[in-house]
């Protein structure tokens, strides 16, 4: 296929240029793309970088006849994943809240309630790639070359996502919560 993916190191000055050209022409209409279709601007640029990842995989340049509209398709498609890991990440701790019923008294369930908010939260505070990873590993059980696949990086690069992202929540897991810090 002449307009797949491939390495980014294989990637020739010719094609860096016409990826920086692209990015300089249309980064602003990519980013009011991707915030047409998100909650905030934030999350566009931090889906943007997603885009711009995936497009330096590109092999043959050449064979895109039109870069703009190719990479709001490419857009479209990380946003539409993005919207995807979302609402997945959303009914499982929605089935997880309504399963508290069957395991413990109401104490139990705000207990549950809190500590999947705290868990929403740690990962809503990852970058959309690590949000993915995590999500994949922990909750869909893909290992790592399937992560790898999925994702379109090395599973070497899936291991460090993973490992800084499960850092990262861990430490914010930890930090005391507005209601233990007395606000």
């Amino acid at each position: 296929m002449s307009g797949g993916y491939g390495a980014i190191a294989a990637m020739s000055l010719a094609d860096q240029n016409w990826l920086n050209q692209l990015v300089e022409e249309s980064g602003e209409a990519l980013i009011r793309f991707l915030g047409r279709r998100l909650a905030n601007r934030a999350e566009a640029e931090d889906l943007a970088q997603e885009v711009y990842l995936r497009l330096m995989r590109v092999v043959d340049v050449n064979s895109i006849r039109d870069p703009h509209s190719f990479a709001l398709r490419v857009a479209a498609n990380v946003a539409y994943e993005w919207r995807m890991a979302a609402r997945n990440r959303f009914e499982h701790v929605t089935a997880t809240l309504e399963g508290a019923d069957e395991r413990g008294g109401p104490y139990r369930q705000v207990l549950q309630a809190q500590q999947m908010k705290r868990l929403a939260q740690a990962l809503d505070r990852l970058s959309p790639t690590q949000r993915t990873i995590v999500l994949l590993h922990r909750r869909d059980g893909m290992t790592y070359q399937q992560i790898a696949d999925f994702v379109g990086l090395s599973v070497q690069m899936v291991n460090k996502h993973l490992a800084r992202s499960i850092a990262l929540c861990k430490d914010y897991l930890a930090e005391p919560d507005e209601a233990e810090r007395g606000g």
